[in-house]
């Protein structure tokens, strides 16, 4: 499927703007995020790495002019904890993967989503994504970012004034809980559906 009828596709069944989402993937495919491709007959085919990067973005943001750094900000952050990578190890070996790693793995055709053991992705604000089943809880957060908190309190341990400082920095950070203005998640039998209908041919559809 070419970018074009895909995002007619996309904006269709997550029930968004299709004009404004064409402009969220012009502004990913500008930054080198997106393959670019020709017009026409020469256009690049749309693949799972294609969706796993636009709806990465865009479930970060429905805002066009934040698509790049949305992107950047969410496809580098990891798990928050070792214990959870048991979870996924499976599909993705490496401890230290990044959520646009998972991204891609589950976009993948390859790997079907069944119903049966749906999941929900959920994008909260600018702070973490949480993958939720009905056992388990997957975090993907900015390890650097929490690291630097708590070393910084730490630091900043018997100073009141330092530590209201450091409090402060982190609830104006772009990564803070305190940030949130908008969470956005999708199911994986949405997800599935997708694939389905954009890659007719990939295994399991």
């Amino acid at each position: 499927m070419k970018p074009g009828p895909f995002i007619t596709l996309f904006a269709l069944l997550a029930r968004v703007d299709e004009k404004t989402l064409a402009v969220h993937a012009r502004a990913l495919r500008d930054a080198g995020v997106l393959d670019k491709g020709g017009r026409g007959r020469s256009a690049i085919e749309v693949d799972h790495v294609y969706l796993a990067k636009l709806l990465t973005s865009r479930m970060a943001t429905d805002r066009p002019a934040n698509a790049v750094e949305a992107f950047h900000r969410f496809a580098g952050m990891q798990l928050a904890n070792g214990d959870m990578h048991l979870m996924v190890k499976s599909v993705l070996p490496d401890p230290d993967h990044k959520l646009i790693d998972f991204m891609t793995a589950i976009c993948d055709p390859a790997i079907p989503l069944p119903a049966i053991s749906d999941f929900e992705i959920s994008f909260d604000g600018t702070a973490m994504v949480t993958v939720r089943t009905d056992k388990t809880v997957l975090m993907y957060v900015d390890r650097d970012w929490i690291e630097g908190s708590v070393n910084a309190l730490g630091a900043a341990a018997g100073d009141n004034a330092a530590v209201r400082n450091v409090l402060s920095d982190a609830a104006a950070s772009q990564n803070s809980m305190h940030g949130i203005f908008e969470s956005r998640s999708f199911k994986s039998t949405w997800l599935q559906s997708l694939k389905c209908i954009a890659f007719p041919t990939g295994a399991g559809n």
